[in-house]
């Protein structure tokens, strides 16, 4: 009996730990966004939603924020985050890149789409266990997107019971780069023989030094390096159109 009990809670025990991935999606989600739980999706939004505060059309190299709740107060515990072309289904790209906040991390989607950033989709780090969770979004300069772009996320409320690519409130245009922005990139493009670009630190940040708690530190940090940040992810695009290999 007692060994029968034993084996019933390992059992459980690789059944949670594997496949429902409390420490957040793995790549191979990049694609389906589909979470390995053993059980098929549920339809529609259930009672969850994805909230933003993009433009209609957005300013490149601009940090925007974003949410996913549920209406009634329900928990959710993990999620998965890509931005896509809002007009083809078939097209399952992601584009842009995400910044982490506190219960979540970005992941890395380039080996399933070669070429694409590492920051190209968000997941929780831990069960969130909350009725929210955030994020930040932001589309380089130099990237090349489709003209319609949508914030798509799979939300697990259980194991069992999980809804895939919930659509945000909005679809927003990319502003897709212009002549003179391709022209500046041709021309200061970065040989695959150079260097990778170095990702910049955090340096000194006054607003995250008179922080008085983590999360306005954090948020300090956030507002005063997004845009270095951004810049550095340009030019490491940049690298890797143009021969580089490697990640930061």
């Amino acid at each position: 009996m007692l060994y029968a009990t034993s084996a019933l809670i390992a059992a459980c025990a690789v059944l949670t730990g594997i496949e429902a991935f409390p420490y957040g999606a793995p790549a191979g989600a990049c694609s389906s966004m589909m979470p390995n739980h053993g059980a098929a999706a549920q339809p529609g939004a259930g009672p969850f939603q994805v909230t933003h505060n993009m433009p209609a059309t957005l300013v490149r190299d601009v940090q925007y924020h974003f949410t996913v709740s549920s209406t009634d107060g329900t928990e959710l515990r993990g999620i998965f985050c890509q931005v896509r072309n809002a007009n083809d289904s078939a097209d399952t790209r992601p584009y842009g890149m995400f910044m982490a906040t506190t219960l979540t991390k970005t992941v890395d989607c380039s080996a399933t789409f070669p070429g694409v950033g590492v920051y190209s989709a968000l997941t929780h780090s831990s069960q969130i266990n909350a009725a929210n969770v955030s994020g930040y979004f932001i589309l380089p300069a130099a990237e090349q997107a489709p003209e319609l772009l949508n914030l798509f996320c799979t939300v697990v409320q259980t194991r069992p019971t999980f809804y895939v690519r919930i659509p945000s409130n909005s679809a927003f245009y990319s502003g897709a780069a212009v002549a003179t922005t391709q022209a500046t990139a041709a021309t200061t493009a970065i040989p695959y023989t150079s260097a990778m670009p170095t990702m910049p630190t955090t340096g000194n940040c006054p607003a995250a030094e008179s922080a008085t708690t983590d999360e306005e530190r954090y948020r300090a940090y956030l507002n005063c390096w997004s845009t270095s940040f951004a810049s550095w992810y340009s030019a490491y695009q940049n690298w890797l159109n143009n021969g580089g290999r490697g990640c930061a």
